[in-house]
């Protein structure tokens, strides 16, 4: 079974030292060289990593702490990523949901922990954790244009997708527990596969980066065609599934008030990096549940 994985400490209260882990937890990767960068990454590294991490993940169970929780509160934490958060929240009540590989999937939770204990610094949270009607975790990093500024430097496609990859081993080594979270919260059965990694933004956030002026493009580089080639190979060698996905832009105003919810409809586009154009059709039209 995928989800069984040999603990470096017996299954207890692992520690995560992310100076061990240099791709994973590393630096953000930078505009400049970005192609360069991705191309000379190396795979049996990452993977390597993601392995490790896998088998000294936290375990949150061992302290009974739960992964999932139903109906989260709202709590703003950090007011610069207030609207991140809101979008989270709003999204996490919108049904719908469909991606181009793995079909229909529902959002289970938002902002989902990692955290065993407070000496796991650095492990942060999911984002959006869901499950495909098939059964398959999906682990959701969002991203959103900041406020105020142009594009954001740190949080790049590359980046997002080696975050997730963080947040899929730590989710895949707890799999049994999160499944039974999901099973009694929310009735939903989740299979043994491998989770999926889906980096979802708005189509603002997206354009930033495939459609950048032409001094910045030279600096990147290729890098729509390396990130491609990166997903497919962690893709075969983890028996993971990564995809990419844009949201109908979203104003902050849409999200005032106490308990962030979209009144309309907001549809879902699939992106394809090395297509034309990268942003597709739309996949679904998510709808607000009760």
């Amino acid at each position: 079974m995928y989800g069984a994985v040999a603990s470096c400490c017996g299954g207890g209260d692992c520690m995560v030292d992310p100076s061990e882990f240099p791709i994973l937890f590393g630096k953000k990767r930078p505009i400049t060289g970005l192609a360069t960068e991705l191309a000379a990454l190396s795979r049996s590294e990452l993977c390597r990593e993601y392995e490790e991490l896998r088998r000294c993940a936290p375990n949150r169970g061992f302290r009974k702490k739960p992964y999932l929780v139903k109906d989260r509160e709202w709590t703003s934490k950090d007011e610069s990523n207030r609207f991140e958060e809101r979008l989270a929240m709003a999204l996490c009540h919108m049904e719908g949901w469909r991606c181009s590989r793995m079909g229909n999937f529902r959002v289970l939770d938002r902002q989902v922990p990692l955290q065993a204990k407070k000496v796991d610094v650095g492990i942060g949270e999911v984002d959006l954790l869901g499950v495909t009607d098939a059964g398959r975790l999906v682990v959701i990093e969002l991203k959103v244009k900041p406020e105020g500024e142009g594009r954001a430097r740190e949080g790049n496609p590359a980046a997002a997708l080696v975050q997730g990859l963080r947040y899929a081993a730590i989710i895949s080594a707890n799999h049994e527990v999160i499944a039974n979270d999901a099973r009694h919260l929310f009735e939903a059965d989740v299979s043994e596969d491998p989770p999926m990694v889906v980096v979802l933004a708005p189509q603002a956030w997206w354009r930033d980066w495939l459609e950048p002026p032409g001094s910045t493009r030279k600096a990147m580089g290729d890098w729509e065609q390396e990130f491609d080639r990166l997903a497919r190979d962690v893709e075969a060698r983890l028996d993971l599934v990564v995809e990419c996905l844009a949201l109908e832009d979203v104003e902050p105003s849409e999200l005032a008030g106490a308990t962030p919810r979209l009144d309309s409809e907001l549809k879902v586009y699939g992106v394809h990096l090395v297509a034309v154009p990268a942003i597709g059709s739309a996949l679904a039209s998510l709808r607000s549940h009760p």
